[in-house]
């Protein structure tokens, strides 16, 4: 095997094991994920033809096929489902900082995918979504960071808290040791009267520039942890995560919920937004109790629908995808991004629940 591809896997797998170290210890030195130095793996093709690729074709971006693939620079870990090692390797080699809450207008195109027998590196479970179709893994590196909130100092100062005291905090992550995990919690016993209108809810409304204009390209992704005693209403929706229109009140453009134990995902816009545009019922939340679920909407907004796209993943497995139906409200051009629990008929309708507990791991947006 080429000495190059091995020297790099060594780099690879000896950063993520330290990575996994300062996780699971704590002790990760100020800045280490916050600023990641580029140039760290040596500006090398890990695909040759001993795979079947020309590292000539490799280095131009010409992949054929299924391999025509990207990634992220510094990312790489198991794929255990199909025993792979992913490595990133930048084919433009720059040493510069890179900041990971603000925009970064760097070429972020990279190759490397190589089979090998075992990862041997035990990982904890991460809350980052594991693309396992090639295709889709290619398009996700080629994404810009935003913003990422991962709650390690807390809840950003920027982020605006619509709870009651105490209803949303940052806590131990649930089963992931030297990880914290933003926590959601209402009862129906509350006074939800100095709450935004006045409507039960803990959620959390990110900031700037976590906005969304139509015509551009968006990736979000995030992760939820239902306990393992959570009830489920079987009479009422609660919505865990939404992009909300900015000009208007009514439904969330897009919403993601829970109704007994399915998911629910809509998107609504255009001239007459009270009718989703879109929709699906997904199957199934009971079985997540307990373990974390790691989500990805890639969401290109436009009122007409004639350039609209949603796409959502589930674990890295395609669960939604409609392009052509209006996902924006009309103008709008800021819609922001919502997380927590909003349940708008607990006080007034049937419902089986009188207590929602959810938590919510890192969350990453990006934009090209």
């Amino acid at each position: 095997m080429n000495k190059k591809w091995m020297d790099a896997a060594r780099q690879c797998i000896a950063f993520a094991a330290l990575r996994q170290q300062w996780s699971v210890s704590g002790n990760e030195p100020n800045g280490a994920n916050a600023n990641l130095i580029e140039g760290r793996f040596p500006t090398i093709s890990l695909l040759d033809r001993e795979h079947g690729i020309d590292p000539a074709m490799a280095h131009a971006g010409n992949l054929p096929g299924r391999h025509r693939v990207t990634y992220d620079p510094l990312v790489c870990g198991c794929d255990a489902a199909h025993a792979r090692l992913m490595i990133a390797v930048p084919l433009v080699h720059e040493s510069r900082i890179v900041r990971h809450d603000k925009t970064m207008g760097w070429f972020r195109r990279l190759v490397g995918l190589a089979a090998l027998s075992s990862c041997g590196l035990a990982v904890a479970q991460a809350p980052v979504v594991t693309w396992t179709d090639p295709d889709t893994q290619g398009w996700a590196a080629t994404y810009d960071p935003l913003y990422v909130a991962d709650w390690r100092g807390g809840i950003d100062p920027e982020i605006d808290v619509q709870s009651n005291p105490g209803d949303i905090s940052v806590v131990a992550d649930p089963v992931v040791p030297g990880r914290n995990a933003l926590r959601a919690s209402i009862s129906i016993t509350e006074n939800f009267s100095g709450v935004a209108n006045g409507t039960p809810r803990a959620e959390v409304l990110f900031p700037a520039p976590v906005t969304f204009a139509q015509g551009k390209d968006y990736l979000i992704r995030w992760s939820t942890f239902l306990p393992i005693g959570f009830v489920f209403d079987s009479k009422q929706l609660v919505i865990v995560t939404q992009i909300h229109q900015s000009l208007t009140t009514g439904s969330p453009t897009i919403a993601l919920g829970l109704l007994g134990t399915q998911y629910g995902i809509s998107e609504r816009g255009g001239s007459n937004p009270t009718v989703a545009s879109g929709g699906k019922w997904l199957c199934c939340a009971d079985a997540d109790r307990g373990k974390w679920v790691n989500w990805a909407l890639r969401y290109v907004p436009d009122e007409t629908g004639q350039h609209s796209s949603l796409e959502l993943y589930k674990d890295g497995t395609s669960v939604y995808a409609v392009q052509g139906a209006p996902n924006a409200y009309m103008t709008d051009q800021s819609a922001y991004l919502k997380m927590g629990l909003y349940k708008a008929g607990w006080k007034t309708q049937p419902s089986d629940v009188t207590q929602i507990t959810m938590f919510f791991g890192p969350v990453y947006v990006s934009q090209r």
